[in-house]
């Protein structure tokens, strides 16, 4: 009788032990999703604020260009 309570007991705090590794694993994992989320953001919105910035360059350059090209044509 001692004996099959102190198994009992064992294999709950090996269980305990477990779920509490699975936990700490699938915390992890979940931590490593979000920093993979916020990375991609990161880098999605740093491309479209460079993509901007080079569309609203091109357009002043062309303006610039038109502008200049009016001014020879008078």
């Amino acid at each position: 009788m001692q004996q099959s309570i102190y198994d009992q007991s064992r294999t709950e705090i090996s269980i305990g032990i477990n779920m509490r590794l699975q936990c700490r694993m699938g915390r992890n994992i979940a931590g490593l999703v979000m920093v993979g989320i916020k990375y991609m953001g990161s880098r999605l919105q740093s491309s479209l604020q460079a993509k901007l910035i080079f569309s609203h360059g091109d357009i002043q350059y062309h303006q610039l260009i038109t502008s200049r090209y009016r001014q020879s044509i008078e």
